[in-house]
């Protein structure tokens, strides 16, 4: 495995610019971690990640114990998933996971925990190979919206609006930005 591919946690021992950070490797199982983003999902004052395996298809959560031990959830698997973000979508204050997939897959994904079952949004489906998600309440209506974005042919920035029944995906609706 090359360390590049590998997810990785870099740690300041100090604040000092002459002493080096430290590496620590959380998982080096798959390959291609791509899209990790942190969120303290179980309010315990330290940061969880949330990342998807590009090439590996892997969907994981690791939950940071403050020990050095950071137990995993495979909470899905896809074709070329590119990105991952923690997301409580419908309100029920337990942390789901949204993840972004490229390739052929082309879709975004709901991972509604604490089951981790997997749903893609429909609209979502085949529009562009997603790159990236982020939360972000746009419209001020019905809970935490997604920002996306993509590449390649049709890619756009844009808006998923959150319905006022987040758990029904079908109601979902893209409105490309740019």
């Amino acid at each position: 495995m090359r360390p590049a591919l590998a997810l990785f946690l870099i740690a300041a021992a100090t604040a000092s610019a002459a002493e080096p950070w430290r590496l620590h490797t959380i998982d080096n199982s798959q390959r291609g971690a791509d899209g990790v983003k942190l969120a303290d999902i179980d309010d315990d004052g330290r940061l969880d990640v949330a990342t998807a395996w590009e090439e590996g298809g892997a969907i994981r959560v690791y939950r940071n114990r403050g020990t050095g031990a950071w137990p995993q959830t495979e909470v899905g698997r896809a074709r070329s998933p590119e990105d991952a973000v923690f997301a409580d979508l419908d309100g029920d204050r337990v942390w789901d996971l949204v993840s972004a997939c490229e390739g052929d897959e082309r879709a975004l994904f709901v991972h509604w925990a604490p089951r981790w079952r997997a749903e893609a949004i429909p609209a979502s489906r085949g529009v562009m190979q997603w790159m990236f998600t982020v939360l972000l309440q746009v419209d001020g209506r019905h809970g935490v919206d997604l920002v996306a974005g993509g590449k390649g042919p049709g890619a756009a920035s844009g808006w998923m609006e959150a319905p006022a029944r987040p758990r029904d995906l079908g109601a979902w609706r893209w409105h490309p930005l740019r």
